[in-house]
């Protein structure tokens, strides 16, 4: 008796990991705190925005808001990062006024790729001069 059969072999995924808050904050002329875990820098702004900026040994680059649902997989966030146009700066959110935001941004650092959620930025102005937060999501 003779039998035949066909194997197939699929490439192995690893899901991302659930949303994880993150809370970027400058105050004044300070270099903002919580973005080195990203590899990014936040220590100044124009005129109108808040300037993100990649550090030397990080890739950026700027997804489409619906890729925040529909990147699943640290093999897709890879390819998307691969595959996508590099920015060395983000200049999404404004350093004049309170506003929401969808924006998608994926950094690769020290080896560990990134989805960044961009939903809110909060200015406030005081005795240490304007204070602004950028707060969000992010997967890896």
């Amino acid at each position: 008796e003779e039998r035949s059969f066909t194997v197939t072999v699929e490439a192995g995924t690893t899901p991302l990991s659930s949303a994880q808050a993150f809370t970027w904050e400058r105050v004044g002329g300070a270099a903002a705190t919580g973005l080195d875990q990203f590899g990014l820098s936040w220590t100044s702004n124009s005129a109108t925005s808040a300037i993100v900026a990649q550090d030397a040994a990080t890739v950026m680059v700027e997804l489409s808001a619906a890729d925040w649902t529909n990147i699943t997989t640290q093999e897709d966030l890879a390819t998307a990062i691969d595959n996508g146009t590099s920015i060395t700066e983000y200049r999404g959110v404004s350093a004049q006024q309170n506003d929401t935001y969808n924006d998608v941004l994926a950094v690769r650092h020290n080896g560990t790729d990134y989805i960044l959620n961009i939903q809110q930025g909060t200015v406030t102005t005081g005795g240490s001069g304007t204070t602004i937060v950028i707060e969000g999501e992010y997967k890896n």
